[in-house]
């Protein structure tokens, strides 16, 4: 088939080999492989304020800092957005990434990347076939930034792509088409990482190499990227990320609100007491001191979730409260019912309890790449 060139004008038509390449992407129904990519999620799960982000923190829904060096940063979901006229539709939110620390000297071996890793039921979708990544940025340093693709779960195939800011604190459209991913190396098409994809704002050389070609490593950028960690003054922004099949990018896959925070709670879910303690999830008798405890979490999760809690926990049964204690062990998931053990000193084979946490307190569940 004849390569096209890509084009950014809205509207502009499509040549019968570019709808060829690109009506495989809309059969599903679901055209977009990125999870989170608007960055409206409402709130996101964890908070929509982040300060010193640490390396594999995830701060968005579905996103993560990657950071080796001594920059920190904040990120934050800001209300701010390409505009309808750009966007083609009222976006809401994007996600904003602000330097307190500055690196004025990137060092061979670091590098600072927003991160999103895909499943591999997902990238199994568009493996081996050419896909475009698009998506909008609003940087304060001007220059070339890189974006770059990595095998999983050992990256040792790795694509890497310029775009340009080229107006300082200005939205700006990038569309990134990338070839096929060989057949050659390690790729995970199942429930782990399929891929990666690294946003890069500053990488050391033990990580730079070519653009526009699979490489043969672990790369990030190429040489020409930018240190948009090197002052306190610089902020990056991301918004509108999307990954199709085909090699043109079309107008970004606008979905429900509640169908995007489902999709995240494949991955990660919390449940919170509501403001009147109100019990959350039914507890037995595991053992002698031991109680089971049983919650039924939004969606399926990817994987059984490591657990945790928040606050001070007690189970309710016929007129017994006793206070759930230990750490939480032997975790099992059928669909979506999780269940566990907590130590119950007391607890009564006899009794049917319900466990109450104290007001807005609750478990997490994260079953994350």
């Amino acid at each position: 088939m004849t390569d096209v060139t890509l084009r950014a004008t809205k509207g502009s038509p499509l040549t019968h080999t570019e709808m060829d390449n690109n009506q495989v992407a809309t059969r599903s129904g679901r055209k977009n492989m990125i999870i989170g990519g608007n960055f409206d999620t409402n709130p996101w799960q964890r908070g929509t304020s982040h300060t010193s982000v640490i390396n594999g923190q995830y701060t968005a829904d579905r996103f993560l800092w990657e950071t080796i060096g001594t920059a920190v940063v904040d990120h934050h979901k800001i209300a701010d957005s390409p505009s309808v006229a750009q966007a083609g539709f009222k976006a809401s939110h994007m996600l904003r990434i602000t330097v307190t620390t500055a690196d004025a000297a990137v060092a061979a071996t670091d590098k600072y990347s927003v991160l999103y890793k895909m499943e591999g039921y997902d990238w199994a979708q568009v493996a081996q076939n050419d896909f475009v990544i698009s998506f909008w940025h609003k940087h304060t340093k001007t220059g070339t930034y890189c974006v770059a693709i990595s095998s999983q779960p050992t990256p040792d195939r790795s694509y890497v792509a310029e775009y340009t800011q080229s107006v300082s604190d200005t939205w700006e459209k990038a569309e990134i088409k990338v070839t096929a991913s060989p057949s050659a190396g390690t790729w995970n098409y199942t429930n782990g990482v399929g891929i990666q994809i690294k946003f890069s704002m500053g990488t050391g050389t033990n990580f730079h190499t070519t653009a526009d070609a699979w490489n043969t490593g672990n790369f990030s950028s190429t040489s020409s990227q930018v240190n948009a960690l090197d002052s306190t003054s610089n902020v990056c922004r991301l918004a509108l990320i999307q990954v199709e099949e085909g090699i043109v990018a079309t107008d970004f896959e606008r979905r429900a609100v509640g169908e995007e925070l489902a999709l995240c709670q494949r991955y990660y879910s919390e449940m919170v007491s509501g403001p009147n303690a109100q019990a959350i999830g039914m507890v037995y008798r595991a053992a002698s001191n031991l109680a089971g405890v049983g919650l039924d979490v939004p969606q399926p999760m990817r994987a059984v979730p490591t657990v945790a809690q928040s606050g001070a926990f007690n189970i309710h049964g016929n007129g017994s409260v006793i206070a759930l204690t230990g750490t939480i062990a032997t975790i099992q998931a059928l669909n979506q019912h999780i269940s566990f053990r907590k130590t119950a000193t007391g607890i009564a084979a006899s009794n049917a309890y319900v466990i109450v946490p104290s007001t807005d307190d609750g478990f997490t569940f994260e079953a994350e790449l």
